[in-house]
């Protein structure tokens, strides 16, 4: 399939949906998949910058996207194995396009292609009509997280379409189900609450390497802020 892109910027700076983007989907075939392929990578003249989706596709429901984002060329998106969840669609059809996922989830991997390093990113989104039920859901994952015995408790906030959100970077030692064997795993969960269409986006990134996160923190935090949630 042809690479083809996902958004783009209108002469007023809105997201506009292009054409090829639907086009995209119309072509696609299944219950469910997930489209990676719609990541378009722009000549270096223009942007060393990926524009990128996560979506799906119901052949009665339409198009579902979780988010838009960007994705330097440094990096690269890969299909996760998992299959996305899709549970419900808001009401809206956005220019007769596709509608917002608000309860769901969807996984791809992350790819830091000059370490050859590869990660898991998920989005988990969730509808909230209150924006302080949202808040008060928000402080009491993050109090979970920090109730275990876990290290690298590194928090902030960060912007995010015009929203304020939050992030945690955490490690924490396991034994592997199998083998027995000890290991650390870092993570790094970040949550966004988007009031224009009432959904709560729940981010993780998830990694086996502690140094590379913390390495990579920052260009992590960079894609996730160029995150577009909304119109």
């Amino acid at each position: 399939m042809e690479a083809l892109p996902a958004q783009r910027k209108g002469r007023n700076g809105e997201i506009e949906v292009a054409p090829a983007f639907v086009k995209c989907f119309n072509d696609l075939r299944g219950l469910t998949l997930v489209v990676i392929e719609g990541a378009h990578l722009l000549s270096e003249s223009e942007t060393e910058e990926a524009e990128c989706f996560m979506a799906v596709k119901n052949p009665l429901f339409g198009v579902g996207v979780y988010m838009f984002f960007k994705v330097p060329s440094s990096w690269g998106l890969l299909k996760a194995p998992e299959p996305p969840e899709c549970l419900a669609l808001g009401k809206e059809v956005i220019r007769g396009e596709f509608r917002w996922v608000v309860s769901g989830m969807m996984r791809t991997i992350l790819l830091n292609k000059e370490f050859n390093e590869a990660c898991m990113l998920s989005v988990e989104v969730k509808e909230f009509r209150d924006g302080a039920r949202a808040q008060s859901f928000v402080d009491k994952r993050f109090r979970g997280i920090l109730g275990r015995n876990i290290a690298l408790r590194e928090g902030g906030s960060f912007d995010v379409c015009g929203h304020s959100g939050r992030y945690l970077l955490w490690a924490q030692r396991r034994r592997a189900l199998f083998t027995g064997k000890e290991r650390t795993d870092a993570f790094l969960d970040c949550a966004v609450y988007c009031d224009k269409t009432e959904r709560l986006l729940w981010l993780k990134i998830s990694s086996g390497n502690v140094n590379g996160l913390m390495r990579d923190k920052e260009a992590m935090l960079s894609i996730l802020s160029s995150i577009t949630c909304h119109e």
